[in-house]
C-alpha cells in the first residue's frame, strides 16, 4: 500500500524535525511505502530536512506565506500527479497529532467501509476533557455552525488528521487559503457524498496540547475571521 503525509508548516523548526522522527520509527517495524509531502509555507528559514531510514521525505516550499490551505492543495496536486498514493493523511506538524493513532484513521478506508475519515478527539467524555475548556466549547459550537453551513454534522471541528483514499483526494480543491478551509473541506465531502455515495467516518484520535503549541495555533479571536471568510464565500461567492 502507498501511503503518504501532507504536512503544511511554517516555522517550525525543531518540532517538525521530532515529528517526522516519530513517524519514520513508527514505520519501522511495517511494510507499507510512505512518503511524507512537507509543504514549507514561506518559513522565515527554509526547512532543511535529513534522510530517513523508513519514510521518503519530499519538500516543497512556498516563497510566501499563503495559509494552510493553500499548503494542503500544494500537497493533495502533488500526490493527484506524481505520486498516485492509495490513502493520504493529513497530519499536523508540530506533534499535536499522534502516529500511534494512524490504524484508527486509515483503517475503514483500508477494510473497504469509508472513502474519507475525519479525526475525533471528542470520541469519549474522558477524551474531551484533554482539551482546554474554551476550546472545547469553541469547537462545539463550530460543530453546530459548520452542520448548518454544510449539511454534514459531525462531533469535532477543524480536526486536521483525516484521511482520504484516492478517488476522493482527486476531487477535493481548496480555495480557502487559511483556517476557513477546514469548513470548505466538509463541504466539499458533503457534495461527494450526495452526488457519488462516498463514505465517510469519524475515528477517535487524541490531539497532544502543550503551552507552546496553544501559543503558536489558532487564536480563538481567529475564529471571528474563519467566520467571515466562511459567509463571504457562502453568501456572495467570493
Amino acid at each position: 500500500m502507498k501511503l503518504s503525509f501532507v504536512i503544511p508548516c511554517f516555522n517550525e523548526g525543531p518540532r517538525l524535525s521530532q515529528t517526522l522522527e516519530k513517524v519514520d520509527y513508527f514505520f519501522s517495524t511495517r511494510s507499507e511505502s510512505v512518503t511524507a509531502v512537507v509543504i514549507d509555507d514561506g518559513s522565515l528559514n527554509p526547512v532543511v530536512l535529513p534522510s530517513y531510514k523508513h519514510i521518503d521525505v519530499i519538500t516543497l516550499r512556498h516563497l510566501v506565506n499563503m495559509g494552510q490551505g493553500a499548503a494542503l492543495q500544494t500537497g493533495f496536486d502533488f500526490i493527484n500527479e506524481t505520486l498516485s498514493s492509495d490513502i493520504t493523511v493529513t497530519f499536523d506538524a508540530d506533534g499535536q497529532h499522534r502516529i500511534e493513532d494512524l490504524d484508527s484513521v486509515i483503517g475503514p478506508i483500508v477494510r473497504g467501509e469509508a472513502d474519507c475519515v475525519f479525526g475525533n478527539r471528542f470520541h469519549s467524555e474522558l477524551a474531551s476533557y484533554s482539551v482546554p475548556p474554551f476550546r472545547r466549547l469553541l469547537l462545539r459550537m463550530a460543530s453546530v455552525f459548520e452542520s448548518w453551513l454544510t449539511g454534514l454534522y459531525l462531533s469535532d471541528a477543524h480536526n486536521g488528521y483525516r484521511a482520504f483514499n484516492s478517488k476522493t483526494l482527486s476531487q477535493i480543491r481548496l480555495t480557502q487559503n487559511r483556517m476557513a478551509h477546514a469548513t470548505e473541506i466538509k463541504s466539499e465531502i458533503a457534495e461527494l457524498i450526495q452526488s457519488q455515495g462516498i463514505k465517510l467516518v469519524e475515528a477517535p484520535v487524541t490531539i497532544t496540547y502543550t503551552d507552546e503549541t496553544l501559543a503558536k495555533g489558532q487564536k480563538s479571536s481567529g475564529a471571528f475571521k474563519i467566520l467571515k471568510e466562511l459567509f463571504d464565500t457562502h453568501l456572495y461567492g467570493d
